[in-house]
């Protein structure tokens, strides 16, 4: 093995993004010229379907006793009527909560109040190795590591974008789920 090998394959591995690339250009030249032909329809589309959302929001909320029996109707697909809100806490100060839960409800206080003690990992990273060693830190993975880094990283999040990753066989699609 010769660094001539290396500089062989460096050119066809070049080649071959390269090819990748053209491809790529390609396709997102016909994505842009799709986006550019419907966006404004989309645009006028969508601004339509705000202005009734907003219209039936108003109706809905004008006429709560249409829904004192059924909180909900589905009406061609859509989900209509009130539900329960989520509500979410709020607090100015966590300090202040903590100190009254103690004073209030000491006995809940190891449920309401969260102690962590976890190393810092910025800290440590400052440390010489012998001091690591002492307090059981060890360092994994620190040795020379094979690198093949194409300085255009712009191409493989495109293909990624649209093949999904290949080294993990993710598709780029959204499954069912995440739909």
């Amino acid at each position: 093995m010769s660094i001539e090998r290396i500089t062989d394959l460096c050119r066809a591995f070049a080649a071959a993004r390269q090819d990748v690339a053209q491809e790529v250009a390609t396709v997102q030249a016909l994505i842009d010229a799709i986006k550019a032909k419907y966006a404004p329809e989309i645009a006028t589309r969508t601004a339509a379907m705000a202005a009734v959302y907003d219209e039936l929001h108003a109706v809905i909320e004008a006429e709560p006793a249409l829904f004192a029996k059924r909180k909900t109707l589905v009406l061609f697909g859509i989900k209509v009527g009130f539900v329960k809100g989520r509500g979410r806490m709020i607090w100015k100060k966590s300090e202040q909560v903590v100190a009254a839960i103690k004073r209030l409800l000491p006995e809940q206080q190891a449920v309401l109040i969260q102690t962590k003690e976890v190393p810092v990992k910025a800290a440590l990273n400052a440390l010489p190795a012998a001091d690591l060693r002492r307090i059981g830190v060890t360092i994994e993975d620190a040795g020379d590591q094979v690198v093949i880094a194409p300085q255009d990283g712009d191409l493989d999040k495109m293909v990624a974008a649209l093949l999904g990753d290949p080294a993990t066989g993710d598709d780029a699609a959204p499954s069912e789920e995440a739909a």
